[in-house]
């Protein structure tokens, strides 16, 4: 019996993102196995080239270049504040009249069209949910109550309502936590994204439920060191260089711990790639204050996936930051283990107990701090060398094997 797996998610290539390679995953290496995979995803732009091979992909719909940006567009910090904190994207999502106004919400609707009558015309044994959470459980629940036989999984590499970039007003979580766990109620199984996330979610979920602990991971790349660029180079003599690529969520990840690092001394040399200008204008805000000087920093913004490598392959150290109050201990952020591919040391800032912590120390990979490193520090960093015979639990290929081994337990 060849077992037909229907994968939904709003995120997906050749869209930008750890969230893309996951899901990608997910359909290479199930189709591999010898599953019959087909794969439901808006069309989207970027830039990651897989190949398309074993499975198929069925485009339903195009994707905004960002997930939730409608409360972005607010003029006032203040006012913009006060609705995250209200939630009212979330909100205003679940309104017929705003599906039109956000792409993830009318998506939502046309993908249920489409997956079932796929399931009508072709059958389907499994159902995989993935990114978003909060559109993805909604249609797996919709989709499940008309196909109560089928198998439905949960990829949860976020969270909802329990989402630690999110600081929701306490009546607000509330009322997000009651609509989660109304939709996760008809799961047959989910993925969490740590063993800590699982912990974080445990009271949400329906009883009976399976749970699968699946990392966010990496796919091998070639490793490519001490190759400097001509700009680099020059900018760059007797320097260490730091790179940070990733998003500071508003400011919420420590990025000022790291600039007051950068600004201790003029021997070390930072190279930012951030998500978008308004995280720039953050960063500038924070320079004078952190002692940075314009010859130690160079900002970018909104790179290729290529010039974001090239740039973390330029440098002689990687940044993870975390945010300063623990609140994402839980959450070994994707971008980690694309770092970890690297072979490179990584210097994280954040609390020391979280879950990315215990990752790096396992691997003997980096170290995190929860302020300015001594010299020490950082010569004892230098001199790490990573556990290779331990990162082959966070290759996607053995990752996704956990997900197979339920499969064929549902199955046999």
């Amino acid at each position: 019996m060849t077992i037909r797996v229907v994968i939904a998610s709003y995120i997906f290539p050749p869209r930008n993102g750890p969230g893309s390679d996951r899901v990608y995953a997910y359909a290479k290496y199930l189709s591999e196995h010898g599953f019959n995979v087909t794969v439901f995803a808006p069309e989207s732009a970027g830039n990651l080239s897989y190949p398309m091979t074993g499975f198929s992909v069925i485009r339903v719909g195009k994707s905004s270049a960002i997930v939730g940006g409608s409360i972005k567009r607010l003029s006032f910090p203040w006012l913009r504040k006060v609705a995250q904190k209200l939630a009212l994207t979330e909100f205003y999502r679940m309104l017929p009249w705003f599906s039109s106004r956000r792409d993830e919400s009318s998506w939502l609707a046309d993908v249920q069209i489409a997956i079932e009558k796929f399931i009508i015309q072709f059958g389907c044994d499994l159902l995989l949910t993935s990114h978003p959470p909060s559109e993805t459980i909604r249609l797996g629940s919709r989709i499940k109550q008309n196909f109560p036989n089928l198998h439905w999984v949960i990829d949860y590499r976020d969270l909802y309502s329990r989402n630690h970039m999110a600081d929701y007003f306490p009546f607000v979580k509330l009322l997000l936590e009651a609509i989660e766990k109304n939709c996760l109620r008809s799961a047959d199984a989910i993925i969490i994204a740590s063993e800590s996330f699982l912990v974080d979610q445990e009271s949400l979920l329906p009883k009976g439920i399976k749970k699968i602990v699946i990392y966010n991971g990496f796919f091998r790349l070639p490793r490519v060191s001490g190759v400097k660029s001509e700009k680099n180079r020059k900018a760059c003599v007797n320097k260490l260089v730091l790179a940070y690529t990733g998003a500071l969520y508003n400011g919420k990840r420590d990025i000022e711990t790291l600039l007051r690092f950068v600004g201790s001394s003029p021997s070390y040399f930072l190279n930012l790639v951030l998500f978008s200008h308004d995280e720039k204008r953050l960063v500038e805000r924070l320079l004078d204050r952190c002692g940075v000087r314009a010859s130690s920093i160079n900002i970018r913004v909104n790179l290729s996936r290529e010039e974001t490598l090239k740039i973390q392959n330029d440098s002689d150290m990687l940044v993870v930051l975390l945010r300063k109050d623990g609140k994402d201990r839980s959450y070994p952020t994707a971008k980690l283990f694309e770092y970890i591919s690297s072979g490179k040391p990584i210097l994280g800032f954040g609390v020391p107990d979280s879950e990315a912590s215990k990752i790096l120390t396992k691997l003997n990979a980096g170290i995190f701090f929860s302020d300015i490193p001594t010299a020490t520090d950082l010569d004892r960093l230098k001199n790490m060398t990573i556990k290779e015979e331990e990162l082959t639990e966070y290759l996607r290929r053995s990752q996704v094997y956990n997900l197979i081994s339920h499969i064929e337990e549902k199955y046999k």
